[in-house]
């Protein structure tokens, strides 16, 4: 069902279809996805821990920047590639999210 949103909307999808996604547009997506899904948005934590992971951060960093433990950072973490395993019905850890995201929706 996510992928008819994303097909009906290609405004918002056709910046994703050059060969590197902006975090802002992988953000975009995973957002809605996880909105379509559960109802609700990415929390602020969520949201940092992805841009972090995006941008190749270890959880340790990830915490220190949002005051949190990095055990609580790695649980929000796991939650949240959990999550996207679900939508996107295949396994998504922090290391191969963002092949995952970029490698699904530059190909449609």
């Amino acid at each position: 069902m996510f992928t008819t949103w994303v097909e009906e909307a290609p405004s918002a999808t056709n910046n994703c279809l050059k060969k590197n996604m902006e975090i802002s547009e992988a953000l975009f997506i995973v957002d809605n996805l996880i909105f379509f899904q559960t109802g609700k948005h990415l929390s602020t934590l969520q949201v940092n821990v992805f841009k972090g992971a995006w941008l190749g951060q270890k959880y340790k960093q990830i915490a220190q920047n949002n005051h949190c433990s990095c055990e609580y950072a790695k649980i929000i973490g796991s939650q949240l590639w959990g999550l996207l395993s679900q939508g996107l019905k295949e396994k998504v850890t922090k290391k191969t999210f963002r092949a995952v995201v970029m490698g699904r929706y530059q190909n449609h």
